[in-house]
Formats: C-alpha cells, structure tokens, sequence
C-alpha cells in the first residue's frame, strides 16, 4: 500500500516537472514508441558521469545551477545532440541537425535538459508521408525519499501524439501537438495544444 501510495505521489510530482505530459493512449505499444524508450535510456548512460558527478546523495532536492546545466549541455553537443534546457539560458546545440532534417528524410531528436538533470525529449519522424512526434520523459531517481533523485534513469512519460504542425522559418523552428488525455472540465478540456518556438542561433 506504501509502495502504491509513492507511485501515484510520484507521477503527480512529474507532471509539474519539465513540461510532463500524458503517455501512450492504448494499450499498445508501437516499435516507434519502444525505440524511443530504448534511445533515451541509452543517451542517460552517455553523461551519466556529468549528472553523477552534480548529483550529492542525501541532499533535500536537485535543481541545476546553470553551470550545471552548462555541463550538461556541453556533453550533449560533444555528442552530437540538439540539445536546450528548460529554462532558455543556452542556444540550441548542433543546430544542423534541424536543417538536415527538412533538407532530407530521416530522424530528428530534441532534447530539453530539465531542471532536475534528467530530459524530455520530442523525437520526430516520417511515416507513410507524414511526420510523427514521440515525446519522452526522463529523470534519475533511486526510489528513496527524493523521488527526483538517484543515479537510476527512468521514464516517466512517454507517448505519440499528432503532430499539428512544423515549419522551419527565418532561423526558427516552430511545431505544434496535441496532448489528449486531460479530463473533460479542466481547465485544458480534454487536451493541451503544444505550441513550441524554438531559435536556431
């Protein structure tokens, strides 16, 4: 019963946190869905060491300084990521990768480094003539009584939704999404239409 009560205490807290939305709408799960899983747990293992080495066990909460936050992002450009954080203070690293993606076919990922050390990450791609958007939601977590800390990545969220719009203009990326899912009479009325703007350089 204890452990049921931390579960829910805990999805609550991650929908406060870093933009968490809704997740999977069915019960299946498409290999688009599980790859993204698979892609973000993999890029967690890849600055580990940076998160590691900001993160001090026992302490009341984690929230990044921006030179924490800079370290952060340093390691995702090293990696070749289109990386920003939440809180706007960095341009957007390797910005190519966007041009690349509306001059060819294939992938494009966005990572967006939260406050707590962990991501949300919106992973775009083409099927069947139209462009999918999976947003994903990772944090570190050690199951103790700071619910967003630890050295163990988990996701939280993680979920396909339609894609309304994107465009790439002037030097800015702009997309819009649907997250269904809210419940009727809230203040969002049963879905939330995410407008993202987002400057190259």
């Amino acid at each position: 019963m204890m452990k049921k009560g931390f579960t829910i205490i805990l999805a609550l807290l991650l929908c406060l946190s870093c933009g968490c939305g809704q997740g999977e709408a069915s019960g299946q799960t498409p290999p688009e869905l599980e790859a993204a899983r698979d892609q973000a747990l993999a890029v967690a293992e890849q600055y580990r060491d940076v998160y590691e080495g900001i993160y001090s066990p026992g302490s009341a909460g984690l929230y990044l300084t921006e030179s924490e936050t800079g370290e952060i992002i340093a390691r995702f450009e090293a990696l070749g990521y289109a990386a920003v954080d939440s809180a706007g203070r960095f341009p957007l690293t390797n910005p190519a990768l966007v041009e690349n993606f509306f001059a060819q076919s294939g992938a494009l990922s966005l990572y967006e480094i939260c406050t707590d050390g962990g991501f949300l990450c919106h992973s775009f791609y083409r099927s069947g003539g139209e462009t999918q958007v999976i947003r994903t939601r990772l944090f570190w977590s050690d199951g103790g009584p700071y619910m967003l800390q630890g050295t163990v990545p988990v996701i939280s969220d993680a979920g396909q939704y339609t894609l309304l719009s994107l465009e790439l203009s002037d030097g800015v990326l702009r997309y819009e999404y649907d997250l269904p899912g809210n419940p009727p009479g809230t203040s969002h009325d049963g879905h939330v239409d995410t407008l993202v703007r987002l400057p190259l350089g």
